[in-house]
């Protein structure tokens, strides 16, 4: 009960990443280590990746995205809308691990009551 933190701990908490991201970490992590080529161009194919799934929640949502609020408050309707929109966008762009974030873009477009189909 209120003791310090083991050094472990603190490092532990110092060095935590975030769960979208640990791919992005250790393929760093791994370049550093080994400086090969075939690493770096993980690493890079692994960051164009992460400007990609960016610019799509840009292009998808833009300013509602930036300005969103954090919480999440569904409503039949919102889910109702939120499926489509997950079912058009896997059939329009495919869905990948990098891309599962793109999810709230969808989720803040049916909260804003644009459409989601064209």
């Amino acid at each position: 009960l209120g003791a310090e933190p083991t050094l472990d701990a603190a490092l532990a908490e110092a060095s935590a990443v975030d769960s979208r991201h640990v791919r992005l970490h250790y393929l760093r992590r791994r370049y550093e280590r080994t400086a090969s080529e075939a690493d770096a161009e993980l690493l890079q194919a692994e960051l164009r990746q992460e400007e990609e799934v960016a610019g799509l929640g840009e292009a998808l949502a833009g300013e509602e995205l930036r300005s969103a609020p954090g919480g999440v408050s569904w409503t039949p309707a919102r889910l109702a809308c939120h499926e489509r929109a997950v079912e058009e966008f896997g059939a329009s762009c495919g869905w990948s691990d990098a891309r599962l974030p793109l999810s709230k873009a969808l989720y803040i477009l049916c909260a804003a009551g644009a459409p989601t189909t064209s």
